[in-house]
C-alpha cells in the first residue's frame, strides 16, 4: 500500500474525522452544560445548516418560511417538545 493511500485512509479513520467535526461546531454548541442542551443545540445547528433558506441571516435563528414560522408557533403554544 503506497503511503499516499495510506494518509487518505487516516485522514478518513475515526480518530481524525472525529476531531474536525467536533472543532467545525459552533462554541455554543461544545460548551453545553447538559447533554439534553448539547443534543438540542446539535440539532437546531444541523437543522440550520441543511435547510439554510428556511432561516434569516441576522443570527437569532429565527424562521423566515411562514409554514414552518406558523408550525413552531402553534408547538410552543401548545407546549411540545418538538416535531
Amino acid at each position: 500500500m503506497s503511503s499516499i493511500c495510506r494518509l487518505v485512509i487516516l485522514d478518513r479513520s475515526f480518530a481524525a474525522a472525529c476531531p474536525r467535526l467536533w472543532n467545525s461546531l459552533p462554541v455554543d454548541v461544545q460548551s453545553a452544560p447538559s447533554l439534553t442542551l448539547f443534543l438540542q443545540k446539535l440539532k437546531s445547528h444541523l437543522f440550520r445548516q441543511s435547510y439554510p433558506a428556511w432561516y434569516s441571516d441576522d443570527g437569532t435563528g429565527s424562521c423566515t418560511n411562514p409554514y414552518i414560522a406558523a408550525e413552531f408557533t402553534c408547538n410552543k403554544q401548545a407546549n411540545y417538545v418538538g416535531y
